[in-house]
């Protein structure tokens, strides 16, 4: 085996020793969730970092939506057109970070309805419990670190549609 491996084993049979999870990335776009799903699941992580994009993307496959394989014969004035967002080798369509945004905006209602700070780790917290809830049988990376309490830190919230939801939802809050 190699070190690498030998090392993954030695961590997840010492019960000792806390894992911390770094990711960023499209890994959820390319179907990577299922991987990090069941490394949660299995408890070899304890805490998971990652880009506030990685975890929103995997929230759109979490509530049941698609990312999609991009074709170079459409140019990036086409898809946007069409509503389309290409990251990389990926579409994303617009209509999922609507959807993402009404979720956000369900769980904050829900759970902050008389207002109250919260930090960018409860809301992940919060919108695992959302996923668990409402969608049981998705693979979903939140879901999951919901139910093994791995808390998800992304120290640039603020930059991913999440952090833009979380802002847009508080600007209208005030208006109220």
């Amino acid at each position: 085996a190699t070190l690498g491996f030998k090392v993954l084993v030695k961590m997840i049979k010492d019960k000792d020793c806390k894992v911390v999870l770094t990711l960023s990335g499209i890994m959820t776009m390319a179907k990577m969730s299922g991987l990090i799903s069941y490394l949660i699941e299995n408890g070899w992580v304890n805490i998971l970092a990652s880009t506030g994009a990685l975890i929103g993307h995997g929230l759109v496959e979490g509530i049941d939506l698609k990312h999609y394989q991009y074709h170079p014969k459409f140019s990036d004035s086409q898809l946007a057109k069409e509503k389309l967002n290409r990251i990389t080798d990926t579409i994303e369509p617009e209509k999922n970070l609507d959807r993402v945004e009404k979720v956000i905006y369900s769980v904050l209602e829900k759970e902050f309805e008389k207002g109250g700070v919260v930090s960018p780790s409860q809301i992940n917290f919060l919108i695992g419990k959302y996923l668990a809830e409402k969608y049981p049988s998705r693979i979903s990376i939140l879901a999951s670190a919901y139910r093994k309490g791995v808390p998800i830190f992304i120290p640039a919230f603020y930059d991913s549609e999440l952090g833009n939801d979380l802002v847009t939802y508080n600007q209208i809050q005030k208006q109220k």
